[in-house]
């Protein structure tokens, strides 16, 4: 269970669980190089809304908000129906 009680609670009474640990080191390290990527492409002066929608526009993206680990944690916290609405770059 990637997620405690005590982390669910910490959530109800506060709005916020950060950071939640899903992703090997490996992961990190290949969505973090497609991020860096990316920002070589565009430069990082680019606007940050020019970034709107990732998981719709960059595979690696797609698969970041669909990787199993990360809808098992949030499935927890949320529950089974969960949809991805919205994706951006937060450095």
């Amino acid at each position: 269970m990637l997620l405690t009680d005590a982390d669910l609670k910490r959530y109800a009474e506060t709005g916020v669980l950060f950071p939640i640990p899903v992703l090997t080191v490996a992961e990190r390290r290949r969505f973090r190089s497609d991020v860096d990527e990316l920002e070589a492409l565009c430069g990082t002066g680019a606007p940050r809304t020019l970034f709107g929608q990732f998981h719709l526009n960059f595979k690696w993206a797609y698969d970041l908000a669909t990787h199993p680990r990360v809808l098992d944690a949030v499935e927890r916290v949320i529950g089974p129906v969960a949809a991805c609405a919205s994706s951006r770059e937060r450095t």
